[in-house]
């Protein structure tokens, strides 16, 4: 098998990390833009606000909330891609691929970096929805966000240079890098 031939772990070493960002950021976009957005165009922001417990308090709980979700969604498309790729890549002649074991040794770290993206993306739409004055707004300041989360996941594809220390300080790339030198 020569260097430049793509087998199924090479293709999922390319393609997981920017599928698993695409659906962690929108996982993490519609709870968040909701819990603050939403909250204030239905009227309960100062239900909320009534609650004997800090803003600090309040806000902590918004952010794990649609941090656990978006986490929820990548646990759900892990184990779609679980089942359903190695069928795909088969019949895409790259060869038979094991891939629920390709993916075992890796799960703990794609998990905790999986639950790391989650919350910044939520920590981000969070602030982006709470200057919103109402949803729809709040999903005109998300789209640059998410656009924004797509450029690392992108540029994945494009390079397969080793990490570095420069790489290694550019957010979202340096998770994405360690998903695809975790896979291979």
């Amino acid at each position: 098998m020569s260097t430049g031939e793509l087998t199924g772990e090479r293709i999922l070493a390319l393609l997981l990390p920017l599928i698993l960002l695409i659906m962690t950021t929108f996982g993490a976009t519609y709870p968040a833009l909701e819990l603050t957005a939403g909250e204030r165009e239905q009227s309960t922001a100062e239900t909320t606000a009534l609650l004997p417990i800090s803003l600090r308090q309040v806000a902590l709980s918004k952010t794990l909330a649609a941090g656990l979700t978006a986490y929820i969604s990548l646990i759900i498309n892990l184990c779609s891609i679980t089942l359903c790729a190695s069928p795909i890549l088969a019949s895409m002649g790259a060869g038979q691929t094991n891939l629920p074991a390709a993916l075992w040794h890796a799960l703990p770290w794609i998990l905790l970096f999986g639950l790391l993206i989650s919350l910044v993306f939520s920590s981000l739409f969070l602030m982006a929805g709470s200057y919103a004055r109402n949803f729809r707004e709040a999903q005109a300041y998300a789209t640059p966000i998410q656009l924004l989360a797509l450029a690392p996941g992108m540029s994945l594809l494009l390079t397969v240079d080793e990490p570095s220390l420069g790489t290694a300080l550019i957010p979202i790339y340096n998770a994405g890098q360690s998903f695809r030198m975790i896979l291979l």
